[in-house]
């Protein structure tokens, strides 16, 4: 990650500090800093949205993705409610309204 940073010349070098650290508690530790933040993990992202929602700022860009509709709410209603806490066709209308007000 150093060597890309340096690749990309002394801006990205001022702006871009790399960590290893849980992603959720860097996010709380830094409520309105980010401007942007992508989340895009392996495997359902709601566990990452609150934090990144706290630390996203006023007016920033929230991008959130999920690879596979599966993997977001499930094949069938209630693998969506334990994986996101909702059911199957929220879930779906969640992807497509919430993502778009959310980048805005």
């Amino acid at each position: 990650m150093k060597q890309n940073i340096s690749f990309n010349g002394p801006d990205a070098e001022a702006k871009v500090q790399p960590t290893c650290s849980d992603a959720r508690l860097l996010m709380l530790q830094s409520p309105g800093v980010y401007d942007a933040i992508d989340l895009d993990p392996y495997g359902t992202p709601v566990q990452f949205l609150d934090s990144a929602v706290q630390a996203v700022s006023e007016g920033g860009l929230l991008a959130v993705t999920a690879t596979d509709m599966a993997v977001l709410c499930g094949n069938s209603g209630e693998v969506g409610w334990v994986n996101s806490g909702c059911f199957h066709r929220v879930c779906a209308a969640l992807v497509t309204v919430v993502g778009p007000a959310m980048s805005l």
